[in-house]
């Protein structure tokens, strides 16, 4: 089932991908980038919040928001298959579970301890 999901998958985004009409995103350009604008905000003050109620400083919490802010499901996809086949590997050191001391709450709730890309 598994080779399935990931050409599905990709027949997916190609299919709305074609599927945008490019003449009303030139007619409502601005429209559009408020909506743009507006749902990257709302992503950041999100993530943000989020991770400030775990326990993370303010600092700490507004770079997550700023580093998550642009992150769509997409990128989730790309780093399976890149920890799949090889091209990344996992450091836990230096990845995204970097955080200690204070932060290890947080760290065990968005970073669990096994590995990326294993089915459940």
């Amino acid at each position: 089932i598994r080779p399935f999901h990931d050409v599905l998958l990709g027949l997916f985004f190609i299919t709305i991908g074609m599927l945008l009409d490019w003449s009303i995103v030139w007619q409502r350009w601005p429209f559009v980038l408020m909506l743009l604008a507006c749902s990257l905000l709302l992503k950041l003050l999100l993530i943000t919040a989020l991770t400030r109620a775990m326990g993370a400083s303010m600092g700490v919490s507004l770079r997550t928001g700023l580093y998550l802010t642009q992150a769509g499901e997409f990128g989730f996809v790309l780093l399976t298959q890149s920890y799949q086949r090889g091209l990344k590997k996992q450091n836990r050191r230096t990845g995204p579970c970097r955080y200690g001391g204070r932060h290890t709450n947080l760290r065990k709730r968005c970073c669990p301890e096994r590995p990326l890309g294993r089915n459940r």
